[in-house]
This record gives C-alpha cells, sequence and structure tokens, in this order.
C-alpha cells in the first residue's frame, strides 16, 4: 500500500523511468489516453517492464475504471497520461485493484457525494496532456451510469485526515501539456483550459465546505 499526501512535482516526462527505477516499481501499468510513447521509451530505456492500455476518456465511469482495476492487478504502480478522465481512472483503478474481488460498484455511495474508500492503493503516476485540477486532486469523479449520478470518490478520512488518491508523482511537462507552443490558437486553448480547471477547483473547495458543515455534529 502507498500514501503520499504531497505529490513530487517533476518538469519533464524524461524522468518518469528513473522515479520507477528509484521507487522500485519495476512492473506498471500505463493508461495512455493520447500519445504516451515519451512515456513508454522513457520506462523502457531504466528497463521498467510496462504494460499498455489505451485509454482515452473525456471521464471516468464505472465500467472504465473495472476495465483498469482487472488490469492493474499485480502492477506495482499505475500511470496515467492523458486528461482529466484518464488521469480519475487511473486513480480510482489504482484504489480499489489491492482489494482482490472488489469492483468500483462496490465503493460508490447511495448519495453519489463523498463515497470512501476502505484503504490506500497503489501509487499513481500522473501525466496530464492538458491543464487539468484531476492532475493534483486528492478525489476522483466517477459516472455511475447504472445509478445515473457522480460520485466523488476518496480514500477513508478523506485528504485532510492522512488518506488520498492524489498521484505520488505529477509530470507537469509543459510541452507535452501544450504551454510551451508559441502560436496564438495554442495560446488561447491554454487559457481557456486554466479557466476551467480554476473552475473546478472552486467548485470543488466549496463542495468540501459544504460536506463538512453537513458532517458537523
Amino acid at each position: 500500500m502507498f500514501c503520499n499526501p504531497q505529490p513530487m512535482l517533476q518538469p519533464t516526462v524524461r524522468s518518469i523511468g528513473a522515479i520507477c527505477r528509484a521507487q522500485r516499481w519495476s512492473r506498471v501499468l500505463l493508461l495512455a489516453g493520447g500519445d504516451a510513447s515519451a512515456v513508454e521509451a522513457s520506462l523502457r530505456q531504466a528497463t521498467v517492464e510496462v504494460s499498455v492500455i489505451e485509454l482515452q476518456a473525456s471521464f471516468a465511469t464505472v465500467d472504465r475504471v473495472d476495465e483498469a482495476v482487472l488490469a492493474a492487478r499485480g502492477h506495482d504502480a499505475v500511470i496515467g497520461s492523458g486528461c482529466g478522465g484518464t488521469l480519475d481512472i487511473a486513480k480510482a483503478a489504482a484504489a480499489i485493484a489491492p482489494h482482490d474481488g472488489q469492483r468500483c460498484a462496490d465503493f460508490l455511495s447511495s448519495s453519489g457525494i463523498a463515497a470512501v474508500w476502505p484503504g490506500q492503493g497503489l501509487p499513481v503516476v500522473a501525466v496530464p496532456l492538458t491543464p487539468t485540477v484531476a492532475a493534483t486532486s486528492g478525489r476522483c469523479l466517477i459516472w455511475d451510469e447504472e445509478g445515473g449520478q457522480l460520485s466523488s470518490l476518496q480514500v477513508q478520512g478523506g485528504a485532510g485526515a492522512g488518506g488520498s488518491v492524489a498521484p505520488a508523482v505529477v509530470i507537469a511537462d509543459a510541452e507535452l501539456i501544450g504551454l510551451a507552443q508559441p502560436n496564438e490558437a495554442a495560446s488561447a486553448q491554454t487559457t481557456q483550459a486554466a479557466a476551467a480547471a480554476l473552475a473546478v477547483i472552486a467548485d470543488a473547495l466549496l463542495s468540501d465546505a459544504v460536506l463538512e458543515l453537513e458532517q458537523a455534529p
């Protein structure tokens, strides 16, 4: 089991292989929600065994998480490379994978908010390809198709009490995210994405405040 309340920030994707070797993660699962060739190359150069699943997802769903859970079992860590949906799937799969015989639906609350995992899971490396709050968030958002609701999931106790599904490592590579592109179109797109990410952060903070009020004696 793994718990790292403060993610390690790295500026380049080329460091992933060395990080995994240093952490003794010899076998990792890579969920590729975009071009993950640089990630895979770094891992193989460091002689880290990697299983790759192509998984482009705008948002996480129960079925997609369950698929990733089955793939993650037997690995030392999960790497998510893509947008927020792919990163949330990686975080959820890493949290559930150590619990044999259990699936995502086993941890969804009936209210659709603040469901909790029973304990810490596998470490996660997040490689965002767009500006997204999911890269550092201690929760993951999962859409339950059968129940028709969105659940915000976290480990037992919540991020503020020592538990979190936040990634152990975040690769903030400007070239991958698109921040290093000089043209005006890329700049405008990045600004819009950053604004959306700030809105998500504000909404998350408000949700946390409401939840604390509801749980207050």
